[in-house]
């Protein structure tokens, strides 16, 4: 009985035996596959992405306090204007025709007093008239030159309007190059003393003002690339360089930044205050060797003791990273080692590295599940995409 128990612990032991056998060979010889990608010698691009405000500069409105009806409009929303062009017309404004008429008064009347102390003063070197008449019809002059070039109706005459009495209608003309950025009114429309009738902006010219986080403003100079582009307006494509750089962080938020300025002079129709988004290049590096992102890995023990026959690096260097590269044997097979490396330049793609892997080196960008160093695996070339 003893022994026929003893026979059956043996087959029971020999069972169990032959299962985990089984287990620990099941997929011997299995290899893993991972994606590669071969190291070359290239330019690497350094760039803050960032968001801002689209402008123009010299904005102005013409202008509140006005009455009658906007009879006519000669350059459109969005169209640019030279200097002397007609942009609209008003017609049966009160408030302008008063104005006009009472400046035309002041004006007749001034001309009309100069032309009098000038008779009168031939008069008084003749011994026509006395000094304290003379002095008189002077002081009366320069009451009405005062009145005269004092009169509101100059600074509607800078700006711009112009009144032609055959038709009783005033006319609007650019004192200066420009673009409309927008009516308050169509054709026909009365205007209201309350609102301007028109916005522009003097000039051509356009600000680009970003909002840059303050570490990654500290990458950033005067004289920088900058590429611009709008989600509110997908064609916007500009290219342009930084022009100024603020001084004093703002808060925006819990963040801290600095206001960054492009100045610019496009042809675009774009909107006022248009939503940008903008990638600064601070720098542009030729002939040095990059890895993709996704290949570097964070490296624990940041610091070599001792030189290390894997890396020849030297005592006491700093390695936060490292990479897995494959040492390549026949039919895509390799072996897997670790490289450490140090880095410098990089943007959404791709990371500058300095040491740690050579022109040709294959490096791991890819793979499903963890590898190890000495482990043997199958690779595949693999091509990083880059949207720019």
């Amino acid at each position: 009985m003893k022994k026929k128990k003893t026979l059956i612990i043996i087959i029971v032991l020999i069972i169990v035996f032959l299962i985990i056998a089984g287990i620990a060979n099941k997929g011997k010889g299995k290899i893993e596959k991972v994606k590669v990608v071969k190291i070359e010698k290239a330019m690497i691009t350094g760039y803050v992405y960032t968001n801002g405000t689209l402008r123009y500069e010299n904005v102005e409105d013409i202008i509140k306090g006005l009455n009658g009806y906007l009879n006519k409009v000669y350059i459109k929303r969005g169209e640019s204007f030279k200097k002397g062009a007609e942009l609209f017309e008003i017609k049966n404004s009160e408030f302008l025709s008063s104005l006009y008429f009472d400046f035309i008064e002041k004006q007749l009347n001034y001309n009309s007093l100069k032309k009098e102390y000038g008779t009168n003063e031939l008069l008084y070197k003749k011994g026509g008239i006395s000094k304290k008449q003379k002095d008189d019809i002077y002081r009366t002059l320069k009451r009405a030159e005062i009145t005269y070039k004092n009169h509101k109706y100059w600074q509607y005459k800078r700006l711009g309007f112009v009144y032609d009495s055959k038709s009783s209608i005033f006319g609007f003309y650019a004192n200066t190059d420009g673009v409309i950025l927008n009516y308050y009114y169509d054709e026909g429309d009365v205007i209201s003393e309350m609102q301007a009738i028109i916005t522009i902006s003097k000039g051509s010219g356009l600000i680009a003002e970003f909002n840059v986080n303050i570490l990654d403003s500290q990458k950033i100079k005067r004289g920088n690339s900058v590429n611009i582009t709008s989600d509110v307006l997908p064609s916007l494509k500009i290219s342009g360089h930084i022009t100024s750089i603020s001084l004093n962080p703002e808060k925006y938020g819990e963040t801290k930044i600095i206001k960054v300025y492009s100045q610019l002079n496009i042809k675009n129709k774009v909107p006022n205050d248009l939503p940008i988004d903008g990638r600064i290049i601070y720098t542009e590096k030729e002939n040095i060797i990059k890895v993709p992102v996704e290949s570097l890995r964070e490296n624990y023990n940041m610091f070599q003791k001792k030189k290390n026959k894997e890396t020849k690096m030297n005592k006491k260097n700093y390695f936060p990273y490292f990479v897995y590269t494959i040492k390549k044997k026949e039919n895509n097979n390799g072996i897997i080692e670790k490289k450490l490396v140090k880095v410098g330049i990089q943007n959404d793609f791709f990371v500058e590295v300095s040491t740690g892997v050579s022109q040709g080196d294959l490096v791991v960008n890819f793979s499903d599940k963890p590898l190890y160093i000495g482990e043997e695996v199958k690779y595949e070339l693999n091509k990083v995409e880059v949207d720019f």
